[in-house]
């Protein structure tokens, strides 16, 4: 509906801006739950047309650096956040994705001043919270990343707070780390019930991540019946719906852990294979769909059949994940 009345405002006035920059937001956003290219590119063809005829006006800025953020072009997206924070100050929404695009990057250390201003910006913004905790857990800061994550599952029942809905899975992977395994796995089943019950735009993509964090506890608590059923669910729930924002990286992590929790080498055959080529399922970065864990859990499978792992914990650690750090430290002894 919002879309209809914003296109009637641009037949009578093609260049009105804000409309213009609502219809950027609107495909932006839709990319997300159909991650179909046709909807970034329409996001930024509405956000060039706002920018023209209102250079003023900085949501648009926004849009089109998402759509370049996608397009993992990483250096335009943030000239494009850095302008809309410089042209609307009291969004949130500009110091957001510019912590995304550095965390993304792997400079998780420069993403925490934004996130932090994002945080600071009314209504409050779950989203920012689970960055914010993110880049603080690349950074080895498990505590601060904890406090981070259950204020955003606080915010998931506060009307306009751009509220997250299952970021308990986030909460789970955190306490694993902290080697708190029986707190993680209720967070993880928090973090599935919460998606279950939403039709958030993440649900699909939040229902898999708690389901990769269940399964990684299980198999650090050596249930690997647990960890079987959960990764069998990541399997099968993804194949069902291809267009799962990272969903990718998810199955690849799920086909990985698999193979540890008594698949075998095929299950890794087929992880790897899908890690290299990426024709199946959609690759967009997000927390804990990314380069970084998909590599640890690649390297963990390896490990478990004596092949190599330290290139791809290094590959790991250099994209910024703390766990790849520990497992390099450790000589790989979990």
């Amino acid at each position: 509906q919002a879309g209809e009345l914003y296109e009637k405002a641009i037949q009578q006035e093609p260049q009105h801006a804000a409309a213009l920059s609502g219809l950027a937001a609107l495909h932006a956003m839709r990319f997300t739950f159909t991650t179909d290219n046709a909807e970034l590119q329409k996001a930024a063809n509405y956000a060039t047309r706002a920018i023209a005829a209102d250079p003023t006006l900085g949501d648009p800025h926004v849009w089109l650096g998402y759509a370049l953020m996608r397009w993992n072009r990483m250096d335009e997206a943030l000239a494009e956040e850095l302008r809309a924070a410089e042209l609307a100050p009291d969004n949130g929404y500009p110091p957001y994705f510019a912590g995304c695009v550095k965390l993304f990057s792997g400079h998780a250390a420069e993403a925490i001043p934004w996130f932090q201003k994002a945080v600071k910006r009314e209504p409050p913004h779950g989203f920012a919270y689970v960055g914010l905790g993110w880049a603080h857990l690349a950074l080895g800061n498990l505590k601060e990343c904890q406090w981070c994550i259950e204020r955003a599952i606080a915010l998931e029942h506060v009307p306009d707070a751009a509220p997250t809905a299952g970021a308990s899975g986030y909460l789970g992977e955190c306490l694993r780390l902290l080697r708190q395994l029986p707190e993680a796995r209720a967070a993880c089943m928090a973090g599935i019930e919460a998606a279950e019950r939403s039709d958030h735009m993440y649900r699909d993509t939040y229902r898999a991540v708690s389901l990769c964090a269940l399964g990684r506890t299980a198999l650090d608590q050596g249930d690997t019946v647990a960890a079987h059923a959960a990764l069998t669910q990541v399997v099968s729930h993804i194949r069902g719906r291809e267009r799962t924002l990272g969903g990718g990286f998810l199955v690849v992590q799920a086909l990985a852990g698999l193979a540890r929790a008594g698949d075998g080498g095929e299950s890794f055959a087929q992880a790897s294979r899908l890690f290299e080529t990426r024709d199946r399922y959609n690759f967009s970065v997000l927390q804990t769909c990314d380069e970084s864990t998909t590599l640890v859990e690649l390297a963990r499978a390896a490990q478990a059949f004596g092949l190599p792992a330290d290139a791809m914990l290094v590959r790991a650690r250099d994209a910024g994940s703390y766990e790849a750090r520990l497992l390099l430290e450790e000589g790989v002894r979990r």
